[in-house]
C-alpha cells in the first residue's frame, strides 16, 4: 500500500512564502516578508527595504540604537503596493508575515479591507491591538506549532 505523503497547508505554503521572500530585505536590522492573498487566490508579495531606485540601508539611515530604520518601507506596505501596482484585488484577502504588523502598518491593513493577519513573530503589540479593535482576524506563529 502506497503511504499518502502529507500536503502542504495553506497556511504552511504562504509563511513559508513569507519566509523566502523575507531574505530579498535589504534592512540591515531586521528582514520581514509579507505573502499577500487576494480572494481569489492571487499572490502579491513584499520585504522591507528602500524605497525603488534609492540606496539601501546604512548604519546613517539605520537607527544606532536598532530602534527604527528611518529609510525602509515596511513588508506589508510593499505587498499592499505591489497588489494595487498590478490591480490586484486584495479586499477580503489574508495577509501572512513573518512578524507581526507596527501601528502604520496596521492601519493600512485596516483600509485595504485585508480580514485576517497571519504572523510567525511577535514585533510589537500596538498594531494587534488595532488591528483586533478594528476586527481584523489574527493567526500567531508557525501551522507546526498550532496543533
Amino acid at each position: 500500500m502506497d503511504q499518502e505523503t502529507p500536503r502542504l497547508t495553506r497556511e504552511s505554503l504562504y509563511l513559508s512564502i513569507a519566509e523566502v521572500v523575507a531574505e530579498r530585505s535589504t534592512c540591515r536590522r531586521l528582514r520581514v516578508g509579507a505573502a499577500l492573498v487576494s480572494p481569489g487566490g492571487g499572490v502579491s508579495i513584499g520585504y522591507n527595504g528602500a524605497p525603488k531606485s534609492m540606496p539601501h540601508c546604512t548604519s546613517e539611515t539605520c537607527d544606532p540604537n536598532g530602534e527604527k530604520c528611518l529609510s525602509t518601507v515596511h513588508a506589508e506596505t510593499n505587498a499592499i503596493l505591489a497588489a494595487a501596482r498590478t490591480g490586484m484585488t486584495i479586499v477580503g484577502g489574508h495577509l501572512y508575515c513573518t512578524h507581526s504588523p507596527c501601528e502604520n502598518c496596521a492601519r493600512m491593513i485596516i483600509n485595504s479591507g485585508i480580514l485576517r493577519v497571519t504572523f510567525i513573530s511577535l514585533y510589537g503589540e500596538e498594531g494587534i491591538k488595532l488591528l483586533i479593535s478594528a476586527g481584523i482576524k489574527i493567526g500567531t506563529g508557525k501551522p507546526s506549532d498550532w496543533e
